[in-house]
């Protein structure tokens, strides 16, 4: 219901951009577009903006998916793994969507905006870390994982990447599709009838070896 939910929001924010102005998308590219965005918080931004490059999402899905798979277990690997796979959600939007109209006017980037693929990426992969590491003890964990998710938001605004109105849909399709891939590996036997075997789970939560 919630994935619904998401994704009726893109729907909603996508008809809001396509037939009139979304808040906030011309008044924040213009701001970030002037100049006077401080050279500190350019460098924060592309450091974070950089999470969501090809090379660097790779190696970060690759050393993750390892991490989750020693410590907890196979199913928490693919669960990382396809939290990825939004990417490809993403570039058929994108295909399908292309540029709109406020972006074709503002910038000369090519290709579609709609929804923000970097945005997308982190919340979906980094917010599968986040379910991954519950308890107490890793409370300094999750901060920082939203606040990865966060700023991604921020970073790809303040270079002029995207519009306000693609990064609230980049957010959306990637929480969407983490729910969506959590049902599918937790709350489904779909595993198991592909031959892969992992512990059964109470509840679709984390290995118990997670937990406080």
């Amino acid at each position: 219901m919630l994935a619904a939910a998401l994704f009726g929001v893109v729907a909603v924010v996508l008809v809001w951009v396509q037939t009139s102005q979304f808040p906030g998308d011309e008044s924040i590219y213009r701001w970030a577009d002037s100049g006077d965005v401080s050279r500190v918080i350019i460098r924060i931004s592309r450091t974070v903006e950089s999470l969501g490059e090809p090379a660097m999402a790779v190696i970060t899905v690759a050393v993750l998916a390892i991490v989750v798979a020693r410590r907890i277990d196979l199913r928490a690997a693919l669960f990382v793994i396809g939290a990825a796979g939004v990417v490809l959600l993403v570039d058929a939007l994108k295909a399908v969507i292309g540029p709109t109209d406020l972006w074709q006017q503002a910038s000369t980037r090519p290709g579609g905006n709609f929804p923000s693929g970097h945005v997308a990426f982190v919340t979906a992969v980094f917010g599968a870390a986040f379910w991954l590491a519950p308890g107490r003890r890793n409370i300094d964990v999750r901060l920082a994982l939203l606040v990865i998710i966060g700023l991604e938001g921020l970073s790809v605004l303040a270079l002029t990447l995207h519009l306000l109105s693609d990064v609230i849909a980049g957010y959306c399709v990637g929480l969407a599709w983490l729910i969506l891939v959590r049902v599918v590996l937790y709350e489904t036997s779909l595993l198991s009838r592909i031959g892969v075997n992992v512990p059964a789970r109470d509840n679709g939560s984390p290995s118990t070896r997670q937990s406080t």
